[in-house]
Formats: C-alpha cells, structure tokens, sequence
C-alpha cells in the first residue's frame, strides 16, 4: 500500500486504498472493487493512465474538504470524512448550500415556512442520482434562492434557515 484515504462520495463513505504493484502498474480498491491500471505521473496533479485498454487523462485538485478529480469531461468530489464529520459537528448556521454542481429538481418549502431540523427543503440532481437537501435546524425560511430546474454551482446558498428563539 502507497495510500489511503476515507472519504465521502456522493454522500456514502468510502475507503480508496492505492497500491503500487510495480513498473508502473497500480490497483486502487474502492471498498470492495478493485481497478487494475498502468500510470504515469505528467506533473503533481496530473496523471494519465491506460485503464481497460483505454488512455486517460486526470487531473486531482485539492479543495477545502479534500479533492477534487477531473476525468473524460465528469468531475468527482471526494471529500475526507474526518473533515466533513468535524464540519457537520459545528453549530449549524441555517445556511443550505449547494454541495456540488447540479440542477434543482424540486423545491419543497416557501419563504416564510416552519421547518424541522432534518425536514427535506429541496433536491438537487448531481453526478445521475438525487439529494435530499434538509434543514440543520429549526426554525423559519427567510431566504430562498433555490428555483426549480435552475443550474447551480457547488457551495452556492440555495435556503437560509433562521433558528427560532
């Protein structure tokens, strides 16, 4: 083993373990799958490699919560459990941000509404599945943003919460 990281993936923890099996060849075991491929280092970040026969090329971006991976035109966001489990530990702030590039599917409460910590306030479409957005806290919405069928950006604040008093 070369490394590894635990990690959240689209919501689900993950463990990726990298091996170097020697002369350029590699296995990365994601859970219970295992990738065997050939790679070459271009430069720290980018890394291209034969996978099944066919070339790619990735690009590895570290962000405030881990990594980001660019490959064949889709990116990944592999967030390091350990940070998000301190993040999610913190007082909750009322702010219900976008946790990745998507569209809005649904929006599910009004300015104005009462909501319930863990009440579903809208979906959002990401990477071909669906995620629940839900209220960190009780309290009243007194910004809505979010609008249906609207493209947004990762860490874009779609509803704000106010805790009541």
């Amino acid at each position: 083993m070369i490394w590894q990281k635990d990690y959240l993936l689209s919501g689900e923890a993950r463990r990726l373990v990298l091996e170097h099996l020697g002369h350029g060849h590699y296995r990365l075991q994601d859970d219970d799958r295992s990738y065997d491929f050939e790679s070459n280092l271009r430069e720290p970040g980018l890394v291209d490699f034969v996978w099944k026969g066919r070339r790619y090329v990735a690009r590895g971006v570290a962000t405030d919560t881990g990594m980001q991976l660019r490959m064949d035109g889709r990116t990944w966001d592999l967030h390091e459990a350990r940070i998000l489990a301190v993040a999610a530990s913190l007082e909750a702030n009322g702010e219900v941000t976008a946790p990745m590039t998507g569209t809005i599917l649904q929006v599910l409460v009004a300015e104005g509404d009462q909501v319930k910590r863990g009440q579903p306030l809208a979906v959002l479409s990401a990477m071909k599945m669906e995620h629940r957005l839900e209220a960190e806290l009780d309290g009243v919405v007194v910004e809505l943003h979010a609008k249906e069928g609207a493209n947004v950006d990762q860490g874009d604040l779609l509803i704000r919460v106010e805790a009541e008093t």
